[in-house]
């Protein structure tokens, strides 16, 4: 979202500041997820390489003793669990944190509702992003458009009109000086204007 698309929708400069705030909030609250995920991603990395690492010096260290031999076969296939099962989680927290990136820059007004609209399953994540994302988006905005912001400016006020609050919105004088009705409200309130 660009200041210069704001100001051709008609927006006034302080309207522009206004939006362009809520849409940094959301923004920084993304990036602070993805850093986090990012954060969690490495330490999963970290830990499992030290595991692998311990794992190798006792195996090293096992070598004759058929049982020890078999605890570390039992120990090497629960780590190689772990790690199938923290490449999965990491590729989930990459996968969810880029649909929501994706929905945030496509101006979704609710991620959260626009997120439970996106078949994430069909999603396949690629060193370039999320493989069928931009097509799920277009069919999104196309089929809930409400979830998205506005792509065409509405006037406020497009016949011109005031509001008043008289009781005459459209601003026509309909009352003609023969009209019996308004000839004995006029007399009716002249007392209490006295």
């Amino acid at each position: 979202m660009k200041r210069e698309e704001l100001k051709e929708l008609g927006l006034t400069d302080e309207q522009i500041g206004s939006v362009m705030a809520l849409h940094g909030i959301t923004v920084n609250e993304l990036n602070s997820k993805v850093s986090t995920a990012e954060q969690q991603a490495t330490q999963y990395q970290e830990q499992l390489d030290k595991n692998q690492s311990e794992l190798d010096d006792f195996k090293a260290k096992s070598k004759g003793n058929e049982d020890l031999e078999k605890q570390v076969t039992d120990l090497q296939t629960r780590l190689d669990q772990n790690k199938t099962d923290s490449e999965q989680q990491i590729a989930d927290i990459k996968k969810s944190s880029a649909i929501d990136l994706a929905l945030t820059q496509a101006g979704a007004k609710n991620i959260k509702a626009a997120k439970a609209l996106i078949d994430g399953e069909s999603l396949e994540l690629a060193e370039d992003g999320l493989k069928g994302l931009d097509d799920q988006l277009a069919a999104l905005k196309e089929s809930d458009g409400y979830l998205f912001g506005q792509s065409e400016q509405i006037t406020p006020n497009p016949d011109g009109k005031k509001a008043t609050f008289s009781g005459n919105a459209s601003g026509i004088n309909n009352s003609a000086p023969d009209d019996a009705t308004a000839q004995m409200i006029a007399a009716m309130t002249s007392d209490i204007t006295k």
